[in-house]
């Protein structure tokens, strides 16, 4: 529900992320009715995902959570498919009116950026939760820059602040959850791990005297402006019919999944490139260069750090790129 006059194109990271997730539901769908579930989600004034799962997936049916009017409105405008749901919704609203009974099945991805606002983003994750019912797909995506815990201007080393930050996300989360102490979980590599961490704890509560649990299938870490996101996808099941989905789908089989709160995260930030620099660079892949040598050839920096961090961002490049979206010229002068 922010980022709204910011187009997906130019959110990269962000864009990566949706496209993983669409491809990982069509692995999905030969396992769950996908194309009847009803999609819901924080979609933006072009309700560019809509679109896509529409496109992709064949969904027809969705709901749209929104606490904009005017941006309500640019999606009524944009919209140009079959039945959605388009009207002033925020996300309180729409949790405290999620009925489940009368769908057969839902996706529903709740997309959040206010870092100060983690407690109600996981309460109301959580309420959602236990109203799903088995096969349902839930997907979150949570802000993870540890910076937003700090004082203004505060200067310390992260041994220092790490106990602070600590203290202050129990605090805004409202609950006592046995936290890790090592320093390294409150700096900027590792904190979406302790993000994730807590998302589990309120699935986990979620479910409580229940069979059913929320098992991940796709967890990813990225980019998004000055802020470290990240997104935590899965499905609702019980323990026998997730392991029958996961011998039935090979969904472990696609190289970006991460179908265990053991995995980590999958990085999918890529170096911003030029049109130039991205078909030099493709060439290469084609030929099988390794991306080592595709840093040596290209002679220049792509990202901050050195050879080891230049390779790992081609790398990571040559992993996403064919779901990287991107804006180009499409004619001279424009």
């Amino acid at each position: 529900m922010s980022g709204q006059f910011v187009p997906y194109q130019l959110r990269v990271g962000k864009g990566i992320d949706r496209r993983l997730f669409f491809h990982t539901l069509l692995k999905c769908s030969d396992h769950i009715n996908i194309k009847k579930a009803t999609y819901c989600s924080m979609p933006g004034p072009f309700a560019e995902d809509f679109k896509a799962i529409y496109n992709v997936l064949k969904v027809r049916d969705f709901i749209a959570i929104e606490n904009d009017n005017d941006t309500v409105n640019r999606q009524r405008f944009n919209w140009e498919f079959d039945k959605a749901n388009f009207s002033y919704r925020p996300s309180n609203i729409f949790v405290r009116d999620l009925d489940t009974e009368d769908c057969d099945s839902f996706i529903i991805w709740l997309d959040y950026t206010s870092p100060s606002n983690i407690g109600k983003q996981m309460e109301e994750a959580s309420e959602v939760l236990s109203k799903l019912q088995s096969g349902d797909i839930f997907r979150i995506t949570l802000n993870a820059n540890p910076g937003t815990l700090d004082d203004p201007g505060e200067d310390r080393m992260l041994p220092e602040k790490a106990k602070d930050r600590r203290a202050k996300l129990l605090s805004r989360l409202g609950v006592d959850i046995d936290l890790d102490h090592d320093p390294t979980m409150y700096g900027a590599k590792k904190f979406h791990e302790t993000i994730t961490q807590c998302f589990k704890y309120f699935a986990n509560e979620s479910f409580q005297g229940s069979t059913l649990e929320f098992f991940p299938f796709l967890i990813t870490t990225y980019q998004d402006g000055p802020h470290k996101m990240v997104t935590i996808a899965g499905v609702i099941f019980n323990e026998d019919e997730w392991r029958k989905f996961l011998e039935e789908s090979n969904i472990e089989r696609l190289p970006y999944t991460t179908c265990d709160w053991q995995l980590r995260a999958i990085s999918i930030e890529t170096p911003s490139l030029s049109d130039k620099e991205r078909l030099f660079i493709d060439a290469r892949a084609e030929l099988d260069w390794s991306s080592e040598r595709i840093v040596k050839d290209l002679g220049f920096k792509v990202t901050d750090g050195g050879e080891t961090k230049q390779v790992e961002s081609i790398q990571r490049y040559l992993d996403f790129r064919t779901h990287l979206p991107y804006i180009t010229r499409t004619a001279p002068g424009f």
